[in-house]
């Protein structure tokens, strides 16, 4: 199945249904949707009338495309990527060469299902690599990550960096795929300091933070997020502490979280608006800006 065929077999909205997402009612203009590819409270995603075509307008600019597309950016993949992911979720055989569409009330309705074969010491060169490609040392990869072997959907043989959180699950992460493994939670790791703690929307910001500071520990204790869903049960924990260090995603969603952990918690420092303001994340700033390492935490 190529592109084209993709998106001639399914709409958008069949495959938002087939991930048990609930379609709003149609209005003239099509469908307005809560953003895939972020959190929030008011709808920013527009599906026109016929299905076919989207626009996110939540981002601060609109972007947009067709099926392919959409699956591109919210699974983070190529379109080899994404065209398999299309026939997982679809129900289509990815070996098969010519296949009839499936009806849509026969389709399974699951969401995209990852299932975690085996969970070992990371030694695979190709994800040490990635890793250091994205300014990890490889001491502090091994010391923090696994390597995972798993399938989507029953199907396939995947693997990935693999970072766990404190209820078992993993974020998975290799160079074309962004998945999750249930259940997904938040992960926390003492520090040096018990008093303080630190603030990371993903495990690449809080692995940039132990390469940037030139550490294997912080000095601080550390809670990542693994998702912004998740800042409402953490603050449970933050409230414990003296000083909150919060190395949040400088857009909107993350922005957003930094001005709702400030007005619940004490001593809480922005350091998105100190250390790399106007720059993504704290990944990103560590393999892109020239920068000498100043003590944080």
């Amino acid at each position: 199945m190529n592109c084209k065929q993709a998106e001639q077999r399914y709409t958008i909205l069949d495959f938002l249904i087939a991930q048990n997402i609930p379609l709003p009612a149609r209005r003239t203009s099509g469908y307005m949707l809560k953003s895939p590819f972020r959190n929030e409270r008011t709808a920013s995603f527009h599906v026109d009338p016929t299905g076919r075509m989207w626009t996110d307008h939540g981002d601060g600019e609109s972007q947009g495309g067709g099926l392919v597309k959409l699956v591109q950016r919210w699974y983070r993949v190529d379109v080899s990527g994404a065209l398999k992911i299309i026939a997982q979720v679809m129900g289509e055989s990815t070996t098969s060469t010519s296949i009839s569409p499936v009806p849509l009330e026969a389709r399974k309705q699951t969401p995209l299902g990852v299932e975690v074969r085996c969970v070992q010491k990371l030694t695979d060169i190709k994800l040490i690599e990635y890793a250091e490609g994205r300014g990890i040392p490889r001491s502090i990869a091994v010391k923090y990550l696994n390597e995972c072997y798993y399938s989507i959907n029953g199907g396939g043989n995947f693997h990935a960096l693999a970072f766990r959180n404190d209820e078992g699950g993993y974020e998975l992460r290799a160079p074309n795929y962004q998945y999750s493994s249930s259940p997904k939670a938040i992960t926390t790791i003492a520090g040096v300091d018990g008093s303080s703690i630190a603030v990371f929307e993903g495990f690449f910001d809080f692995l940039s933070a132990l390469a940037y500071f030139k550490r294997e520990v912080l000095q601080t204790d550390a809670l990542i997020l693994n998702s912004l869903s998740h800042v409402g049960k953490a603050l449970a924990i933050l409230k414990k502490y003296k000083h909150v260090h919060l190395f949040l995603d400088n857009d909107p969603a993350g922005q957003g979280e930094v001005t709702k952990i400030t007005s619940k918690c004490n001593g809480v420092v922005n350091w998105s608006d100190r250390l790399y303001p106007g720059i993504k994340d704290f990944n990103e700033f560590l393999i892109t800006v020239p920068h000498e390492r100043d003590k944080v935490t």
